[in-house]
């Protein structure tokens, strides 16, 4: 019986580095965005963002050709300023990887992971006020916040203030 299963296992083991060896390679997709958004209303005024990243999306699929896996890299800055004054900001940088696993039999989003810094924004004489961290994973149980999460917009209205 050794001698029978012994080739067998060898055999699967090679079938499966083969399959491997030929399987299509992520479809990819490269996106450049540049946007502003609201940062933060401080009451008398607002703060906004200037996002500038590069997006690189990398699907995977089963040999059905059904979407298993994406994966997303961004990687960039973002300026930080007062809405009415734009010359005057902070600038903050991103790099960040996001991987979506999804169920190929309905296609539902199974669960996120996101690693990395998605927001990184230190003022002189404040500090970290706006920085998220990671490794954070969000599925049917919801959010676990296991990175570095520091929200201070009070500093951060205090900072465009003046």
């Amino acid at each position: 019986m050794k001698r029978f299963a012994v080739p067998v296992v060898v055999i699967a083991s090679l079938l499966f580095v083969v399959a491997a060896v030929f399987a299509a390679p992520p479809e990819r997709a490269v996106t450049e965005f540049d946007y502003v958004e609201l940062l933060h209303d401080c009451g008398d005024f607002q703060v906004d963002t200037n996002i500038v990243f590069t997006q690189e999306v990398k699907a995977f699929k089963n040999r059905d050709g059904e979407v298993i896996r994406i994966t997303e890299h961004l990687n960039g800055y973002e300026k930080v300023y007062r809405a009415d004054d734009p010359e005057n900001y902070v600038v903050g940088y991103t790099s960040d990887i996001q991987t979506f696993t999804y169920d190929p039999v309905s296609g539902q989003e199974t669960s996120a992971k996101f690693t990395g810094s998605p927001y990184n924004i230190t003022l002189p004489g404040y500090g970290n006020v706006y920085h998220i961290a990671g490794p954070f994973i969000v599925d049917d149980d919801g959010v676990k916040e296991v990175g570095l999460f520091v929200v201070n917009f009070e500093a951060l209205c205090a900072y465009f203030e003046s």
